[in-house]
């Protein structure tokens, strides 16, 4: 669903009990396959690094450097590489699984735990626990298209998001802007909410 802009600044409250989450084609976890089940990822917190595994020969290929801490990575098969969150550099690591290098690492949200790319492969979902938020990213620029603020209990709260024609990402002072917001809006209690809603401060959806 497509909100049109209002005049002042609005934030739009989900309310999710009543969506259908639909499957992700690569999901979050400490390891993972590749789709023709070649392929075995496998984090290691300790060392900061990934290492890739042949499945058929059981033959370990190569251990590779990420953030500090990686938590989750996830596949994207079309692209033929792999991500991965680290929770304590709060970064996302991108992996060559061609030349199996980590040609780039893109700063996220504060403390990610969890990634998934989703159905139709155009976007990454990563999951920032120290924002209390959920941050999309284009897959294919790898630039943040939207911050969603949740307490990961049912509510969302849509914060920001643009058209690919319109700019390629948001500013790191955007960025902090938005985290800041975050923290205030999650900290509203339904009352708080109720009254936000009716002086139309924020929109509400219900899917």
């Amino acid at each position: 669903m497509r909100i049109a802009p209002q005049p002042a600044l609005l934030f739009a409250l989900l309310y999710l009990c009543a969506a259908r989450p639909s499957p992700a084609q690569s999901a979050s976890s400490s390891l993972a396959v590749s789709a023709d089940d070649q392929l075995l990822l496998v984090l290691k917190p300790d060392s900061n690094s990934v290492t890739a595994l042949h499945i058929p020969s059981k033959r370990k290929i190569v251990e590779l450097p990420v953030g500090e801490d990686p938590r989750s990575v996830a596949f994207d098969d079309p692209r033929g590489r792999a991500y991965v969150v680290s929770r304590g550099s709060s970064d996302l690591a991108v992996v060559d699984l061609a030349k199996y290098t980590v040609p780039g690492r893109i700063a996220v949200g504060y403390r990610p735990m969890a990634l998934a790319l989703a159905p139709d492969a155009k976007t990454i979902a990563v999951a920032e626990t120290g924002d209390d938020a959920v941050r999309l990213l284009d897959a294919e620029t790898l630039a943040t298209r939207t911050v969603i603020a949740t307490r990961f209990a049912g509510v969302l709260f849509f914060l920001y998001g643009f058209e690919k024609n319109e700019r390629d990402n948001i500013s790191a002072k955007e960025l902090r802007l938005y985290q800041r917001f975050a923290r205030e809006l999650l900290s509203f209690t339904k009352k708080q909410i109720v009254t936000a809603l009716a002086a139309q401060v924020l929109t509400e959806v219900i899917r």
